[in-house]
């Protein structure tokens, strides 16, 4: 979940990216005590929406980004008559076998209970909005989750025989994703919409020898992301090859608007019409530039995109 969180330095945003967003609306509570809505600009990353009860409230003061504001320039770029407003949950390390599974309840500021965490900060937020008399309707979940799940906890250990057991935990949980994957989408869609488009971000094809010992069970995760993707229709698995990183796991500054100007293309595939989105410059990686995209028609309503990564 760390891609979700965002490690990426807003200090290597574009100048074009590094400003506020005054039509999308994030919901800020990093200590879960009920939170407000905030203007989303840079500095969204790392702990900023992860459970911390016992911190302040506010911005991580690291000023890192997530996939939040390519997602948010795309979106508003395609409803301009509509506000966006985002919820984002979740922390780094999580995953879908224990943290998010639907069965673990528990205390909503733990980040061993994300699930629980997740139905309060939503619940917290769409009270504020019902409270300020807004109309909105749930439009999509964007997901990044996985490498939790396919990585072997001990791979650190100088004991051969705890890195052992670690990687068969590791690939017991892995054969399970899609299966969890799966549970996890119909929890979600009973709760909020029972046609909501899913999208993920999923792992990548080319993963190096020392990248599997890390993750062993890697390619099961990749797997059940794309066996869940083929048999629901609401459901898209996005690749992410070739997008640039800051190491062998974690997406840069500009990797991140990159992945998430594809995810929030997605959101769209409800009734096709043609619309036209800007979309910038691989090679620049910074100009906006038309975009022809098969998309859904908007209607008139606030749009909440929940995002669970």
């Amino acid at each position: 979940q760390s891609n979700m969180t965002g490690t990426a330095e807003v200090a290597n945003l574009d100048p074009l990216w590094n400003v506020p967003q005054d039509d999308v609306w994030i919901w800020l509570d990093h200590n879960m005590d009920g939170g407000q809505w905030t203007t989303l600009a840079p500095g969204h990353g790392l702990s900023t929406h992860a459970p911390r009860p016992d911190e302040p409230e506010g911005i991580d003061p690291r000023n890192r980004l997530g996939p939040e504001l390519s997602l948010a320039k795309a979106l508003a770029d395609a409803y301009p008559e509509h506000r966006i407003a985002l919820i984002k949950h979740g922390d780094g390390g999580r995953d879908v076998a224990s943290h998010f599974n639907p069965q673990n309840i528990g205390p909503p500021g733990s980040n061993e209970h994300m699930w629980s965490g997740l139905l309060k900060k939503t619940e917290d937020a769409f009270a504020a909005l019902d409270a300020a008399g807004s109309a909105y309707e749930v439009e999509g979940f964007f997901w990044a989750m996985g490498g939790g799940d396919a990585r072997n906890r001990n791979s650190n250990s100088s004991d051969p025989d705890e890195v052992s057991a670690g990687e068969q935990e590791a690939m017991a949980r892995s054969a399970q994703y899609g299966e969890n994957l799966t549970s996890f989408i119909a929890a979600v869609r009973e709760r909020y919409a029972a046609d909501l488009p899913f999208i993920m971000t999923r792992i990548e094809d080319d993963l190096s020898p020392e990248l599997l010992q890390i993750y062993p069970g890697a390619e099961l995760v990749r797997q059940g992301q794309l066996d869940v993707a083929a048999l629901d229709p609401r459901t898209e698995a996005v690749t992410t090859e070739g997008i640039t990183k800051r190491d062998a796991v974690h997406f840069d500054a500009m990797g991140q608007i990159e992945r998430d100007w594809l995810t929030g293309t997605l959101i769209y595939f409800r009734r096709p019409r043609t619309m036209t989105l800007m979309k910038w410059s691989k090679t620049a990686c910074s100009r906006p530039r038309p975009l022809e995209f098969s998309l859904m028609t908007p209607t008139r309503r606030t749009i909440l995109s929940r995002r669970s990564w």
